[in-house]
């Protein structure tokens, strides 16, 4: 995930200072596509070094990669522009993949972990208070020292 982060980081940075010379964009549209590309990559290194991120990165990323890679298709078919030229979107699918996978398989704390632990038995521990519940089914700890206990009515 990192090596994919940062060749996306190269090539934005790339884009953000060239900006877009030798490209059929325009300067201005070529820095803004630069800049996510740079965006795209520092949430990657986050996702690489804090795993347990990776939940709030994935709805940005997925957005992301399933429209950029819709409105090159578009352009591909159309002819405006070569296939090769969208291979940065490349990277960003496999980034996707990575965090997916990352989410799936390979974060302590994630779905799979969270069953797990879930269905294990408790090991002599005390069993912790019920929650209180709200309307609309909002689940709420209870609050420590016993604070949500209801007063006597006077």
């Amino acid at each position: 995930m990192v090596a994919v982060a940062l060749v996306q980081l190269i090539g934005g940075l790339h884009e953000l200072v060239v900006g877009g010379h030798g490209h059929s964009l325009g300067v201005h549209a070529a820095r803004h596509l630069g800049a996510w590309d740079i965006a795209f990559a520092v949430g990657l290194l986050v996702v690489a070094v804090q795993p347990w991120r990776v939940s709030g990165f994935l709805p940005m990323a997925t957005a992301l990669v399933v429209l950029m890679g819709a409105a090159a298709g578009v352009d591909t078919i159309n002819r405006q522009t070569p296939g090769m030229a969208n291979a940065m979107h490349l990277l960003e699918l496999a980034g996707l993949l990575l965090a997916w996978a990352l989410s799936r398989w390979g974060c302590a704390g994630g779905p799979r972990e969270r069953r797990a632990a879930a269905a294990r038995p408790a090991t002599g521990a005390a069993s912790p208070a019920p929650h209180r519940w709200l309307p609309g089914g909002t689940a709420f700890p209870p609050s420590p020292a016993g604070r949500d206990r209801q007063r006597p009515a006077a």
